[in-house]
Formats: C-alpha cells, sequence, structure tokens
C-alpha cells in the first residue's frame, strides 16, 4: 500500500484533499479557499475583504514577487471590463490595514499619483 502525500493550502494551511488552485492549476488550496478564488474571479467588484484576502494570498503564493502578480491580476481584471477600484484606491486600503494610515488624503497626495500613472500605464 503506498502513502499518499499530505498537502496543505497555500493560504491557509488546511489539508487540501487533493484541491489546486485554478489560476497556474498547481498551487494546492482547501475546499474554502478554492470556492473563495472562484468567487473572486467571478465577482464584478473587489469589495475590500476580497481584495485583501487576494493580496495576502499572492504575497504567500510568491514572496519575492507577489506584488507583481497582484498588480498582474487587477490588471486583468480591468481588462476584462470588471468594475475595481482604481489602483491607488486598492494600494491605500492595503496600506492602511498594514500600517495604519488614517490620513487617507495626505497618503493620496503622496502616492495616489504614483498608482495612478501606473494604472494608465496599463493602457486598458
Amino acid at each position: 500500500m503506498s502513502k499518499q502525500k499530505l498537502e496543505y493550502c497555500r493560504r491557509c494551511q488546511e489539508s487540501t484533499n487533493g484541491g489546486i488552485s485554478r489560476r497556474d492549476n498547481k498551487s494546492p488550496l482547501c475546499t474554502k479557499c478554492e470556492e473563495l478564488e472562484a468567487f473572486i474571479d467571478m465577482a464584478e467588484t473587489l469589495t475590500y475583504p476580497l481584495i485583501k484576502w487576494e493580496f495576502k494570498f499572492q504575497q504567500l503564493l510568491a514572496p519575492q514577487n507577489g506584488m507583481d502578480i497582484f498588480e498582474s491580476f487587477l490588471k486583468f481584471r480591468k481588462s476584462i471590463g470588471k468594475k475595481d477600484p482604481s489602483f491607488a484606491e486598492i494600494h491605500y486600503l492595503i496600506w492602511d490595514d498594514m500600517f495604519g494610515c488614517k490620513d487617507k488624503k495626505g497618503w493620496m497626495r503622496q502616492f495616489g499619483k504614483i498608482y495612478a500613472d501606473k494604472e494608465k500605464a496599463w493602457k486598458i
């Protein structure tokens, strides 16, 4: 009798029962995270809890280039007509969650143009 390799979800570390990410067809995911990933991909507009989940998911999958993958994910969603918040707004929400930045106007004055320019460069 052969031993079956036990895999753990890349997001929550629960056992996967053989589930994988639909995005790359290889990253192990538990049933709950598989369903959430599918829901995010189908959502017309990302709410902040979904943005936060996706950002953290990409950071766990690829800590060295997770931000680039997250940006590609947002660019793809915009290219297919999804109605997500602006790139600057998304980054502010992430920054606020991570560092407790409550001065949105100040943050937008300092960093908003950087992210707005990046989003314009997507040429969508």
